[in-house]
C-alpha cells in the first residue's frame, strides 16, 4: 500500500525545493515570497460563506457523456507553448478555483480555499486551504503550490507572457505561514472597502486573486514534464502525464480525434458544501468536430452538440431530426455576451479597416448590397460552424485551428476575425489584448446567446437556476456545471426505439423562460 507523507512533512519539502530554486536569476515580473509565522494570523476575522443557500440537487449516478469539441492539441497543457485552444478552457476548468461567486446571490463561497478575509486597506488577501483538499494524485493542496504557481508563470522561460503580465499587474508579494495558509498582497484598488463591490475596471486582476487554479508544484518539479526543471528549452510535443487536479474528474486519454475524462470516486470535494450532489457522471468525452458529427448525434452516439450560431439549430437537418427522434433544444441567454472582433495589421489603412468592418457587418446581418467596394486585403477565421457566413465574402479563408493560432501569433495576417468570450481566469480576452497591442480592433456583433442540442436522456438543471451562464451545460464547472446528468435507463430505451411517438412535439427550453429570439 502506498504511504503518502502527512501534508506539513511535504509542504516543507516542497518549500525548500521552491525557496533554494529562488537562488537562480527569476523575472522582475515575481512577486516578493515571503514566510511569516502562523500565529500572525490569530486576529484575522475569518469568513466561510457557508450562510449561502445551496444549488445542487441530487441527480442520477454514472453514465458517460459524449459531446463535441473543436480541433484538438497534442498536449496537455493548461497555459504556454500551442495554448490557447479548444481544449485550453477543459482543462483550467478540471481545477477548483480558490473561491467562487454564488450563481444566484452573487457573494463569495469556498471551493479550494475554505476561508478567506479581505483587508482592503493593506490590501491583501488572506486564505485557508481546504484540509480535505488533495490532488487526484492524492499529494495535499499546499500554500506551497500557490507559490510554486505565480514563480512559475512569471519565469520567462516558461513562455507564459501573458500570465507573467497580468501576475506582474496585479500581485506584489505572496506570504505563506503554513501548509494551509498564505495571503496576496496586491496592487491596484480592486475593492470598494465598504461594500467590497468589485471595481470594474480591473476584472482580470480580480479574478486572479479569487479564482486562481494553482498547478500542482510536486508534478513540475518531478523533471519529467514540460517544462523539465533541469531542460527548460525542451518541450516535449505531449506530455505522457496530464497533471493532477483539483475537481471531480482526472483527464485520462487524448487522442488524435477524442478526449476522455473520468470521475474521481473519492473526491476530496463530494462532501463539501457547495459541490456535494454534482459530478455525476462517470465518464465525460469530448470527440473532435467532423463532417460525421451531426451524422453521430443522429445516430445517437453523441448526446449533445453546442453552438453560438443561430443558424445552426433552426436548420432544416435539425428541425427534421428533432420532429422525428427524441431530441430537444436549449437556448440561454448569456449575462456577458460573447463578442466576435475584427482585428487588423498595421499594414491596414484606417479607411480600408473601417470599410472591411463595415462590409463584415452588413454581411452578418445577410444584407448584400449590388455594388461593394472589393478589398485587396486577406481575412482569416477559426474553422467553425460560427463564421459559416463567411464563406462569401472575398478573400475570407477559413484556417484550421494550428493554422489561425500560428498566423495570429506570428503576425502573419492581413485581417482576423476571433471571439472573445468573457471568461474569468486567464481569460481569452485579457489574452488576444495582450497579443494584440497597436492593431486595430472593432467589434462586428455579439453572440448574446448559446443554443443546445440533446437528446432527452439527459436531464436538465432546474430552469429556475440555470440563467445567464452557458456553463450550466458543462459537466466540470465548479461554480455552474456538473448539473447534467445521464438517465440510462431511458438511454437505453430510447436507443431501442429512438422515434418519437405521433403526439409527442419536440422540446425546446429557454434560460430564462422569458428568453425571445
Amino acid at each position: 500500500m502506498l504511504t503518502l507523507p502527512s501534508k506539513s512533512i511535504f509542504f516543507h519539502s516542497l518549500l525548500l525545493t521552491f525557496l533554494l530554486a529562488l537562488v537562480i536569476p527569476i523575472s522582475s515580473a515575481a512577486p516578493a515570497v515571503n514566510q511569516a509565522s502562523s500565529e500572525q494570523l490569530d486576529s484575522v476575522q475569518w469568513e466561510d460563506g457557508n450562510d449561502l443557500p445551496t444549488w445542487n440537487s441530487r441527480q442520477p449516478s454514472g453514465g458517460r457523456l459524449t459531446s463535441v469539441i473543436g480541433q484538438l492539441p497534442d498536449n496537455w497543457r493548461r497555459f504556454g507553448p500551442g495554448t490557447p485552444n479548444a481544449l485550453t478552457p477543459v482543462l483550467e476548468s478540471l481545477n477548483l478555483p480558490l473561491l467562487g461567486i454564488h450563481p444566484i446571490e452573487g457573494g463569495l463561497i469556498p471551493m479550494l480555499a475554505s476561508h478567506w478575509y479581505h483587508d482592503a486597506e493593506a490590501q491583501r488577501f488572506y486564505y485557508r486551504i481546504d484540509e480535505q483538499a488533495l490532488w487526484s494524485d492524492g499529494i495535499p493542496v499546499t500554500s506551497a503550490d500557490i507559490a510554486f504557481t505565480l514563480f512559475f508563470l512569471t519565469d520567462p522561460r516558461r513562455m507564459t507572457p501573458y500570465q507573467s503580465q497580468l501576475i506582474d499587474d496585479t500581485i506584489s508579494a505572496i506570504t505563506v505561514y503554513d501548509p494551509s495558509h498564505f495571503s496576496i498582497d496586491y496592487k491596484l484598488p480592486l475593492f470598494n472597502s465598504a461594500s467590497n463591490l468589485i471595481n470594474p475596471n480591473t476584472l482580470d486582476a480580480r479574478s486572479l486573486l479569487l479564482t486562481l487554479r494553482p498547478m500542482p508544484s510536486h508534478h513540475y518539479q518531478s523533471g519529467h514534464y514540460w517544462p523539465g526543471s533541469s531542460e527548460l528549452a525542451i518541450i516535449p510535443a505531449q506530455e505522457p502525464i496530464p497533471e493532477p487536479v483539483t475537481g471531480p474528474y482526472a483527464p485520462i486519454k487524448l487522442d488524435d480525434d477524442a478526449v476522455l475524462f473520468e470521475r474521481i470516486e473519492d473526491w476530496w470535494g463530494n462532501s463539501q458544501r457547495y459541490l456535494a450532489k454534482r459530478f455525476t457522471l462517470a465518464e465525460v468525452s469530448m470527440i473532435e468536430s467532423s463532417p460525421k458529427t451531426f451524422k453521430r448525434f443522429a445516430e445517437g452516439s453523441v448526446d449533445l452538440i453546442e453552438s453560438s450560431h443561430s443558424t445552426a439549430m433552426t436548420s432544416p437537418w435539425l428541425e427534421k431530426i428533432a420532429v422525428n427522434y427524441q431530441i430537444s433544444r436549449a437556448s440561454i441567454a448569456l449575462d456577458t455576451p460573447d463578442q466576435v472582433m475584427l482585428i487588423a495589421d498595421e499594414r491596414v489603412s484606417p479607411t480600408t479597416f473601417q470599410q472591411l468592418k463595415n462590409q463584415l457587418e452588413r454581411r452578418q446581418q445577410g444584407l448584400t448590397p449590388a455594388k461593394e467596394t472589393t478589398l485587396d486585403i486577406e481575412l482569416i477565421y477559426p474553422n467553425n460552424n460560427e463564421f459559416s457566413w463567411l464563406a462569401s465574402v472575398n478573400k475570407a479563408k477559413a484556417l484550421s485551428n494550428d493554422q489561425y493560432e500560428l498566423a495570429i501569433r506570428t503576425g502573419n495576417y492581413d485581417a482576423a476575425l476571433i471571439i472573445i468570450p468573457p471568461t474569468a481566469t486567464m481569460s481569452w480576452q485579457r489574452l488576444f489584448s495582450f497579443s494584440l497591442a497597436d492593431k486595430s480592433v472593432a467589434v462586428i456583433y455579439d453572440i448574446p446567446y448559446h443554443h443546445y442540442a440533446y437528446w432527452d436522456w439527459i436531464k436538465l438543471p432546474n430552469p429556475k437556476v440555470a440563467t445567464g451562464n452557458k456553463d450550466w451545460f458543462s459537466p466540470f464547472d465548479a461554480i455552474r456545471g456538473g448539473m447534467i446528468s445521464i438517465d440510462r435507463k431511458r438511454k437505453a430505451k430510447t436507443l431501442d426505439k429512438p422515434t418519437r411517438n405521433s403526439e409527442d412535439t419536440p422540446g425546446v427550453i429557454f434560460y430564462p423562460a422569458n428568453l425571445t429570439q
